[in-house]
């Protein structure tokens, strides 16, 4: 079985259905620019969820924010550092899974809004503008975030 498919049968079809009707309802009423910063600010908001010391290694803030989507069943993540920056890939996130096709960008601005403000939060060290890349060898239910120092 696809491991996408296993990912679609813990989500519940009311939220499916609710949040397909919002990402609908947004598309309809509102700007491109403007969903997708409504959704960074979401991811924002939501990353006060959890306390980053700003002491932590990059290891240790990678384990604490894996525990984080343990709890909440939103996969994992790992972060490592790659060519002068960041590299942040979230697997098994149900957003991947709830999503339609189409919508899937708005996912990947809540998750960049969500790792910007956690890696802000976490170090000087860690400052900089998080971007989606492309990656070939990486599937369906990942994304994969590039973080570039300034």
């Amino acid at each position: 079985m696809h491991l996408k498919s296993l990912v679609k049968q813990n989500i519940s079809g009311q939220w499916q259905f609710f949040v397909s009707s919002l990402f609908d309802t947004l598309e309809s009423s509102y700007p491109a620019d403007e969903r997708m910063t409504f959704l960074t600010k979401m991811g924002k908001h939501a990353s006060r969820s959890l306390e980053i010391n700003p002491e932590m290694t990059l290891v240790q803030l990678n384990e604490r924010i894996n525990q984080f989507w343990f709890e909440r069943r939103w996969g994992h993540c790992n972060i490592f550092e790659k060519d002068n920056g960041l590299v942040i890939e979230h697997y098994i996130s149900p957003l991947c899974a709830i999503l339609k096709d189409e919508h899937q960008a708005y996912g990947d601005a809540f998750l960049t809004g969500l790792y910007s403000e956690w890696l802000k939060n976490a170090s000087a060290p860690y400052q900089g503008i998080i971007k989606k890349v492309s990656a070939d060898n990486i599937d369906d239910i990942a994304v994969r975030l590039s973080y570039h120092v300034l």
